[in-house]
């Protein structure tokens, strides 16, 4: 595993993908000190609620897998659209995400002591490297869908998952596996694997949200299945895709330091 230090503000055997461990220092884990009493200003973060307190001595964790830039550009702009038209007001504030902030969740946002760091990242690796391995895989986005939070305070604009829907899910399940064994929170029980280009705070209808598992994979299925015809047509609307990236780590974000694993 590499580790790397991101300091911010907020196949083979299983043998030869799991090395040793060595944990830094506790201070390589924490972000810029910021003053106490603007911890939870929420002009610092255009407006966003923490989902869950701040404690002392637990560090905010997300496994995720990083999108490049050029897997959304063509689709972004449709994006922010349809989340300003659902929303139904006239001047939406809606916010990109930038460029680094571009990813695949394969877990929630949740937290963990630092004594737990070592194990999870270790068990994490195990799972993620035991046979049969995945290796480097491809994959691509599909048009435009909006989920909202579990608390109903912000709403997103996301790709969904076309091809490597499967590998995702598969990861899923193995980092599930992992934080099982820490009594940490697993993802959806009906994974529907997607990446986020926009958000805002303007409520979306619930009618406009994707909420059923069942509608999402046949209208991904469809997609897959369907002939890849560009020519307009104005009764039917054929789905764009992305063009295809190449997934072959996974990212453990653990306070202000990034973990990645390699799957290959």
């Amino acid at each position: 595993m590499d580790l790397l230090a991101g300091y911010s503000s907020d196949e083979e055997e299983q043998d030869s993908c799991v090395n040793a461990l060595r944990l830094p220092s506790a201070a390589s884990f924490f972000s810029p000190a910021v003053p106490h009493d603007q911890r939870d200003d929420q002009s610092r973060h255009h407006g966003r609620k923490r989902t869950f307190e701040h404690v002392e001595g637990q560090f905010a964790t997300h496994i995720y897998i990083v999108v490049p830039v050029a897997a959304v550009e063509a689709l972004t702009g449709r994006a922010i659209d349809m989340l300003q038209q659902a929303s139904g007001q006239t001047s939406p504030v809606v916010t990109p995400l930038n460029c680094n902030e571009l990813h695949l969740s394969l877990s929630r946002t949740f937290t963990v002591q630092f004594h737990l760091i070592e194990p999870l990242l270790a068990r994490l690796q195990q799972e993620l490297c035991r046979p049969p391995s995945l290796g480097a895989f491809s994959v691509s986005l599909r048009d435009v869908e909006l989920f909202s939070n579990d608390e109903r305070t912000r709403w997103f604009s996301s790709l969904s998952v076309l091809h490597g829907r499967r590998e995702i899910i598969n990861l899923i399940g193995r980092v599930d596996a992992a934080l099982k064994l820490f009594g940490l929170p697993l993802y959806y029980q009906n994974p529907l694997p997607h990446v986020t280009v926009a958000w805002t705070l303007s409520p979306i209808p619930e009618a406009s949200l994707v909420t059923s598992s069942t509608d999402h994979m046949a209208d991904i299925d469809a997609a897959q299945t369907k002939p890849a015809n560009r020519e307009t047509n104005t009764h039917e609307e054929v789905p764009r895709t992305s063009p295809l990236w190449t997934v072959n780590s996974v990212c453990c974000k653990v306070g202000a330091r990034v973990n990645i694993i390699s799957l290959t």
